[in-house]
């Protein structure tokens, strides 16, 4: 239960910061009492704050987190992920799979730790109810003080004080101290003997202890320390909090007395114990008294003899300082990512967006004696990310004259993989390309235009190219080369290359412009493009044809940049990969700012980014109400998969959110400080999907993820792949299974 999650979570930091705050009261004892008041409430305010705030602020301390995922358009995979449908149904190994016959309700010693909680509280408010109710009845028998030589002092001191409005001043025998009551207008009530019977000079030091007490609005303050006993009161903490902020809220204001009214310590003290005396009823709660109590009576005399009517100014200075710092500590923070530079796989080619011009980069020009037809140069007025790109233009049918831009890439000889891509934007290019260059060997990294007979110029904004290609062992001079034969107009931008572990998939380069229709698979496949709530950044795309009754629900985080180009590919998961009764909605990445891409793309209560306007968990819970309001869904059966980005976002919502019945958790991340109690999981099926040759996110998050869902209740299987990063491993098949799965083990 999140709400015994935050009492454990404000009982450890309370305990924490008070810790902290009795530490410096005690190394600096003559820090301002108003200082180490404001310590103590804020310690009080802590507590207060992780129990009652849902929202919290973001404290960007964490690593920056892993961008998991090439950001490649599926749409460009997709010919090698598509496959027959699989076969029938997936029976599991036995012993795989728990029985899915209903299971009793278990006892939740979680209710019971929440109902005493609750008891606690209720306990409390009546008592601090019947406390009120004694108030107001003493107010309304007492009797107002309006002249006479105490309302006369009264009146002077306000003003000294500077308070805005005059307190009214009330007699009352109910009462044997002076005290403040009510914060809004409030009322210093005077014991009637005491009014009777004291000096001068005394009256005007325990108004004015009184009249502090109104100007530092102490009686507002009192909510917060009263609260925390409420909250916590099983916590020893919050009761020890609330008794030092009492105690040195009296003595910030015996201190302001004694400097307002120019008043002998020894004298002040003298009236207190004269009062302590004479205090035999006690004070009432909602109330603030000269005396507060006889355990601080010693330390508030000890105090006035060591009495400065000004601090130095290192105490003044020191003291506001601890009092922000845990001011500060108080706020509800939240640890987060940092949003700065994403830790991306290493790119090997240097200023491949061409922000640096052409540095870095070697030109060759051939022309074979042809008159010079071909322009390359860096254009700042159009480019896919950042300011620049790289510009082919050529006007002649010809394989010369040529120019190209190469850049070497460090090699050890080994056999390896490469990875290469780049954004190319094309306007009628017959033929450009980048080829990866091994000693005397050359494999295309992109082919931009008319690759087969037939094929058309490539005509198109930004896309993206990709391949892999093997580096044999031995290769002494690996170099990556732009170039284009013409005619036509090309941008390029973004160049990449990256070494891949060995079992990486070789892929050969895509011919965007052939003339076969890439989507000729999944046309028949049903694909509406929508919005939760008629909000444009709830977008999603529901995938299938609903069945006539009740509907199964994946709800998808996709990986890279979120976008809907992985919708052709997901598209294909319906088709070939879900079982009967399944609809499909693929979620769209909302943009918060534009650098968000390159660090977290889908921001969770916890791991914030700047101007989000909602949490992942929240878009997936304004899906699901949405797609459910157009077709009948089954809610039992809802599902969420996320791979790689998506990852963490899919754990933190099937943690928090009861909408979500089940995770499928592929190629991803697990960062416990990161994530919602694990408990949040309890009895929820988590299908973990990883493989061990992964190095963009390695095995261990997988198996961390295992042990602390496992920990907090959940059902847990963790699945191994071949291939690393990616779905290179009958991913359609993969998915099925998983589906299977996570419907199995539902409760």
């Amino acid at each position: 239960m999140e709400k015994i999650d935050a009492l454990v979570a404000a009982t450890w930091q309370g305990a924490v910061l008070g810790i902290v705050v009795f530490a410096v009261c005690r190394l600096f004892p003559r820090i301002p009492a108003r200082f180490r008041a404001l310590l103590w409430w804020a310690v009080c305010l802590k507590m207060v704050c992780v129990v009652l705030t849902p929202a919290t602020l973001p404290l960007p301390v964490l690593p920056a987190q892993t961008e998991l995922a090439q950001k490649v358009p599926m749409r460009l995979l997709a010919p090698e992920l598509r496959g027959n449908p699989v076969p029938g149904g997936f029976i599991p190994p036995p012993g795989s799979v728990r029985s899915s016959m209903p299971e009793p309700e278990k006892f939740d010693p979680l209710r019971l730790v929440f109902g005493v909680w609750l008891l606690g509280i209720v306990g409390i408010a009546g008592y601090l109810a019947f406390q009120v109710k004694s108030l107001v009845g003493t107010l309304r028998r007492s009797e107002p003080l309006s002249t006479g030589v105490l309302a006369e002092e009264a009146r002077r001191l306000g003003v000294e004080f500077g308070l805005a409005r005059r307190p009214e001043i009330r007699l009352s025998s109910e009462v044997s101290a002076p005290m403040v009551v009510r914060p809004w207008r409030p009322i210093i009530v005077l014991p009637t003997a005491f009014a009777e019977s004291v000096e001068p000079t005394e009256a005007r030091m325990a108004l004015a202890h009184e009249l502090s007490h109104i100007r530092r609005g102490d009686l507002w303050l009192a909510v917060v320390p009263a609260a925390a006993q409420a909250l916590l009161w099983f916590h020893p903490v919050a009761w020890f909090a609330s008794r030092e902020w009492a105690t040195e809220r009296e003595s910030a204001c015996d201190a302001e007395a004694l400097v307002a009214t120019d008043g002998s310590p020894a004298a002040y003290g003298r009236l207190l114990m004269k009062i302590v005396s004479d205090d035999h009823r006690g004070g009432l709660a909602p109330a603030l008294g000269a005396t507060a109590a006889y355990h601080t009576l010693k330390r508030r005399l000890n105090l006035m003899k060591s009495f400065v009517p000004r601090p130095t100014r290192a105490l003044r200075y020191g003291g506001g300082a601890f009092a922000i710092a845990a001011l500060f500590a108080a706020l509800p923070w939240e640890v987060t990512a940092q949003t700065g530079a994403t830790v991306k796989e290493k790119n090997l080619i240097v200023n491949g967006g061409f922000e640096s011009g052409l540095d870095n980069w070697q030109m060759m020009m051939s022309n074979a004696g042809r008159p010079v037809n071909i322009d390359a140069s860096v254009d700042t007025s159009e480019h896919h990310s950042g300011k620049a790109s790289l510009k082919f233009t050529k006007t002649e049918v010809s394989f010369f004259p040529l120019k190209v831009f190469n850049q070497d890439i460090s090699t050890d000889g080994a056999t390896q993989r490469l990875k290469v891509g780049m954004w190319v934007k094309a306007s009628q290019a017959r033929k450009a390309t980048m080829a990866v260059i091994m000693d005397d060997k050359i494999e295309w990294g992109a082919y931009v235009g008319e690759a087969n007979d037939g094929d058309k110029p490539a005509d198109h904004d930004w896309r993206y190219y990709t391949a892999t290609v093997e580096v044999p062992q031995g290769v002494s001079h690996l170099m990556i080369g732009l170039q284009m034969y013409g005619p036509g107009t090309v941008w390029m931008d973004d160049v990449s290359a990256t070494f891949m572990p060995n079992n990486t998939p070789l892929r050969k380069a895509v011919n965007m412009e052939s003339d076969a229709d890439p989507l000729a698979d999944v046309k028949d496949v049903p694909n509406l493009d929508l919005k939760a709530g008629n909000d444009p950044l709830k977008r999603y795309f529901l995938i299938g044809k609903p069945s006539a009754g009740a509907n199964k629900l994946l709800v998808v985080l996709p990986g890279g940049d979120g976008s809907e180009n992985f919708n052709p590919f997901l598209r294909r998961v319906w088709k070939n990969a879900m079982p009967a009764g399944y609809l499909l909605a693929e979620v769209v990445a909302p943009q918060w700012s534009e650098d968000q891409k390159n660090s977290i793309v889908w921001p969770t209560k916890k791991v914030r980014w700047t101007g989000m306007k909602f949490s992942t968990e929240e878009l997936i819970e304004a899906v699901v109400k949405d797609a459910s309001a157009k077709v009948s869904i089954d809610p039992s059966k809802v599902y969420v998969l996320g791979w790689s980005s998506g990852g963490p976002a899919t754990y933190a919502a099937a943690l928090s959110s009861p909408v979500v019945k089940g995770a499928f958790v592929a190629m991803s991340v697990y960062n416990p400080t990161a994530m919602p109690a694990p408990s949040g999981g309890r009895d929820k099926p988590f299908y973990l999907f990883q493989s061990p040759d992964d190095s963009v996110t390695t095995y261990g998050h997988a198996l961390t993820a295992q042990k602390e869902l496992t920990s907090g209740g959940a059902k847990v299987t963790l699945v191994n792949y071949k291939g690393g990063h990616g779905w290179t491993d009958d991913p359609f098949g993969n998915i099925r299974k998983a589906l299977l799965w996570l419907e199995a083990n539902t409760k």
